[in-house]
């Protein structure tokens, strides 16, 4: 009998030296400190990169509304003297050498900081300040606008300029926080100008 007690208190033995070993190796391991830097870098990178990121492209936005907002303006003014002269109610606009000009007088104005091919223009004429009532623009599956016009209306007509910019994302995923559906944010500016008599 006291064989068999020895016998099994041996058997045990490495065990307990096994786990004793284990738990020196753990307790080493937590004093090394030479991988924290690149654990803490891999924890943080994503969420770092994805705010810079966002930085800039909101940045990038707001420079592309400003660029716009002038290259509005100035087109809006050539309407309000009678320069740009367009009475058409087909929406989309018939393409025609009025709407042509407007196009390239717009896209001059923007000094080549953005592309022309994604601009679209909507322009309604109104009889009074408060019959103005835009529609909201409308896209398809490329996220063009559908439903954009070209009506300058005539002398003393109260004319609403738009220009949408479709502002193509550099963040991925990004569209989804800001619930749109494509892979474009449109950017809007309007233009509210009374024609001049002529």
């Amino acid at each position: 009998m006291e064989n068999i007690a020895g016998h099994g208190e041996r058997s045990r033995a490495p065990g307990r030296r096994g786990l004793a070993a284990y738990g020196r190796v753990l307790r080493r391991l937590a004093l090394r400190t030479e991988g924290v830097v690149a654990m803490e870098f891999a924890l943080l990178a994503v969420p770092f990169f994805a705010v810079l990121f966002v930085v800039l492209n909101s940045a990038l936005m707001i420079f592309c509304n400003a660029v716009v907002q002038g290259a509005v303006a100035q087109a809006a003014r050539q309407i309000e003297t009678g320069q740009m002269q367009n009475i058409d109610t087909n929406c989309p606009p018939t393409q025609n050498s009025t709407l042509t000009t407007f196009q390239t007088n717009v896209c001059k104005n923007l000094f080549g900081q953005l592309p022309c091919a994604n601009l679209y223009f909507d322009v309604h004429s109104f009889a009074t300040f408060g019959a103005i009532n835009m529609p909201a623009p409308t896209y398809n599956a490329q996220g063009k606008v559908t439903n954009n016009c070209f009506n300058t209306g005539g002398s003393g007509s109260i004319v609403a300029v738009r220009v949408i910019y479709a502002w193509q994302n550099m963040v991925p995923g990004l569209t989804n926080l800001m619930h749109v559906s494509n892979t474009t944010t449109p950017i809007q500016y309007t233009v509210i100008v009374k024609n001049e008599p002529f």
